[in-house]
């Protein structure tokens, strides 16, 4: 988790190895957020969703350069942070050309932020 001031803009970038036999090429990763659910599980064990405030990116899908097997891949997203103090997540996953999902058993690359008070 690394903190943030709230309301900054801020670039998150990942380093990804393309551990395969295939060559990555024209791939995108995109936002999840819609996707993801926060909740907290109660006593009894049942989950109740929480409203949190995610990290708003810039844009929702940036490129991936072309990754060859056992190559690595920089992928930086620019976020602007919520304006009150939380904890914030942003979820990506990798799509290839066709916009079909690479990977759908993994969970992707993240963004987790404390975000702090100024």
């Amino acid at each position: 988790t690394i903190k943030v001031p709230a309301g900054q803009e801020f670039v998150k970038t990942w380093e990804v190895q393309n551990t395969g036999n295939m060559h990555w090429r024209q791939r995108t990763y995109r936002c999840m957020d819609e996707d993801l659910v926060l909740a907290r599980r109660n006593s009894d064990g049942s989950l109740t969703p929480m409203v949190d405030a995610n990290l708003r990116p810039l844009e929702r899908e940036v490129a991936c350069p072309d990754t060859p097997p056992g190559g690595f891949a920089r992928i930086s997203v620019r976020f602007h942070a919520p304006s009150l103090p939380c904890t914030a997540i942003s979820l990506w996953k990798m799509y290839d050309k066709d916009g079909n999902q690479c990977f759908p058993q993994f969970s992707g690359v993240w963004c987790k932020v404390r975000v702090m008070s100024l």
